[in-house]
């Protein structure tokens, strides 16, 4: 399919269906600003307790919400209770095991970061964001009390696959580190000649030696973690719908799948952009209005409501794209389209 039929295919499953998935994605953000609130309100040890209770209890457990919700709506053709996405009480015991797991292997990177490196702070986000989907590992929303115990394969596999990440963000983070100081120490000690025999330090030279290496960095980094992230597309749904598959399994099978097709992943991103910048625009003009009358930026939040709709619309497409790469074509469905659009299983090639 191209990317005009997979848009097509996304627009006809929303089509009068719109309303429990904006409804689920709003309760998510409205959830996560006043988790956000509440720890940003509070200071010392309670703030720190309550950080780590956010980062790795509540967010996990309602991004694997939405992202379970959102297979099961493009499955459908009928409109999906949100109870579908509610997690069963008897799993948290197994879900609660998995963030520990994940706090305690999480402790070397922290110490890394509190330790100044910079680079692995870029890194942090996307070591967070496959956190998040390794949760999901757990398949924490649909099992019952006995398949919520966590067996020693399936600790293996949360722990394998955050090792994992590690592996393929921690070699760029640490030779752009070791770039960034041997450049700075070059221009430092270039400069410390220039303090023994004139003096004087002209710190403005420094920067601006300084900055063009460290732009370049950044787009390295950048640049490689936009890789990664391409090949591990198919691990979050992978990982939801096929829980007894080992991590490196996975991954294996999630790299096997992008094969030819990472650009067209990478385009069908970039066209989002257009869409993302007009959802935008209210959070904009709502800013221009706080500035201006002096209110506060507390209501910001209510000018992004446009956004839940663009990631409404951005997370079906990425679920039918993943069905379409995937051979499972005929999941996604085409009694409800309602135009001349012909989904075969053969039919998996992108074209512009």
């Amino acid at each position: 399919m191209n990317r005009k039929e997979i848009k097509s295919i996304a627009k006809s499953k929303l089509k009068g269906r719109w309303f429990n998935i904006v409804l689920l994605t709003l309760i998510i953000a409205i959830i996560k600003f006043v988790a956000s609130e509440i720890v940003g309100r509070t200071e010392g040890i309670t703030s720190n307790i309550l950080s780590i209770a956010n980062n790795f209890l509540l967010m996990p457990a309602i991004t694997a919400s939405g992202i379970i919700y959102t297979i099961k709506f493009v499955k459908s053709n009928e409109v999906v209770s949100l109870s579908e996405a509610i997690p069963s009480v008897k799993a948290w015991g197994r879900f609660i095991i998995s963030m520990i797991v994940t706090i305690i292997f999480s402790i070397p990177i922290l110490l890394v970061v509190f330790l100044g490196n910079i680079f692995l702070v870029l890194s942090i986000t996307s070591l967070h964001s496959a956190m998040l989907t390794g949760q999901i590992s757990m398949n924490p929303m649909m099992v019952g009390l006995k398949e919520s115990i966590p067996s020693c394969k399936v600790w293996r596999n949360f722990i394998k696959k955050f090792l994992a990440l590690i592996l393929f963000e921690l070699p760029i983070s640490l030779i752009a580190s070791i770039i960034a100081v041997v450049s700075f120490v070059s221009i430092i000690s270039n400069h410390f000649y220039e303090y023994l025999f004139m003096a004087s330090i002209n710190y403005a030279d420094i920067l601006k030696d300084y900055i063009g290496i460290f732009i370049i960095i950044i787009l390295i980094v950048v640049t490689y973690n936009i890789i990664v992230s391409l090949f591990f597309f198919p691990v979050k749904y992978i990982i939801v719908e096929e829980p007894e598959l080992g991590i490196w399994e996975a991954v294996g099978k999630a790299f096997k799948m992008m094969k030819g097709h990472k650009w067209e992943l990478f385009v069908l991103i970039l066209s989002f952009i257009g869409w993302a910048i007009l959802a935008s625009l209210p959070i904009v003009l709502g800013s221009i209005i706080i500035v201006l009358m002096n209110l506060s930026v507390k209501i910001l939040p209510i000018f992004s409501i446009g956004l839940i709709w663009f990631f409404v619309y951005r997370d079906t497409i990425y679920r039918v794209y993943y069905l379409s790469i995937s051979e499972r074509a005929l999941e996604i469905g085409k009694d409800e389209l309602n135009q001349d659009i012909e989904v075969e299983e053969d039919d998996f090639e992108f074209r512009d």
